[in-house]
């Protein structure tokens, strides 16, 4: 069973938006000119739609930093992914505004007690290409138009070893590293800030800037039974050889 998450943002995103502004996020400057549009790959056209498609099965609203939203989501299966069976996810994207270079789309399976599986270049629209700074996303949000919808399909397996009821998938915007150059000069290393996030305005988040898409029923119970242990075995006595083992003696 799919399980939507709830519907209130919680209180660290506002935090999170006061450090992006501190820090002069270029995305949040209005006084930036918008990049010039890149000449679309035409493999990637059909992941891009002028009007919100209206049967998207799965209705939501994530607001990243105003510049993008998250507005519905497809999952095969709807119902429970059993570990070790694939899953084909579908995330609707919309540009609300320009952004500049840099910017990706990420998303996590959030595992509890294991470590999260990235999805970040998964499918089409994230495969990474060369771009001017290194690779980048073939069709991330730096490119995106304003009001356009972008199509962003995603396949993973659920791993075979999860041991709990339900799994998490959350996403959001981000770039590596925001650079600034002083007095025109060669970039300096000291000046590069790792690491940003676009704040969730709106929506179900966590405390790392990541919107809360969906949670997926494993069909696990809450509590797993503990595995069987071998009976123990008074000291001196031999343990018990199963019928038919042969001995190391090569005796019946």
């Amino acid at each position: 069973m799919i399980r939507e998450p709830r519907r209130t943002a919680m209180n660290t995103t506002l935090l999170g938006l006061a450090f992006a502004l501190s820090l002069g996020l270029p995305a949040c400057q209005s006084a930036q000119p918008a990049p010039a549009t890149e000449a679309l790959d035409p493999a990637l056209t059909q992941y891009v739609l002028s009007d919100i498609p209206k049967d998207i099965p799965n209705r939501c609203y994530l607001d990243f930093g105003g510049k993008v939203a998250l507005i519905g989501y497809a999952i095969e299966p709807s119902g429970v992914a059993a570990p070790g069976s694939h899953v084909k996810l579908t995330l609707y994207w919309q540009s609300l505004s320009p952004l500049g270079p840099g910017w990706g789309l990420f998303t996590h399976l959030v595992i509890p007690r294991q470590p999260h599986r990235l999805l970040d270049s998964a499918g089409p629209l994230r495969k990474l290409v060369p771009g001017a700074d290194g690779q980048r996303q073939a069709l991330g949000p730096a490119q995106w138009e304003r009001g356009k919808v972008y199509v962003d399909p995603l396949e993973f397996e659920i791993p075979a070893n999860v041991r709990v009821p339900e799994l998490t998938v959350v996403a959001g915007v981000w770039r590596d590293a925001y650079r600034q150059l002083k007095d025109g000069k060669t970039e300096d290393p000291k000046l590069a800030i790792p690491g940003l996030r676009l704040p969730v305005l709106s929506g179900p988040a966590d405390d790392m800037q990541r919107g809360v898409v969906l949670h997926i029923s494993t069909g696990l119970p809450a509590q797993m039974p503990p595995a069987p242990t071998p009976p123990a075995h008074a000291a001196g006595n031999p343990t018990p050889k199963p019928r038919g083992q042969i001995e190391a003696n090569g005796a019946h």
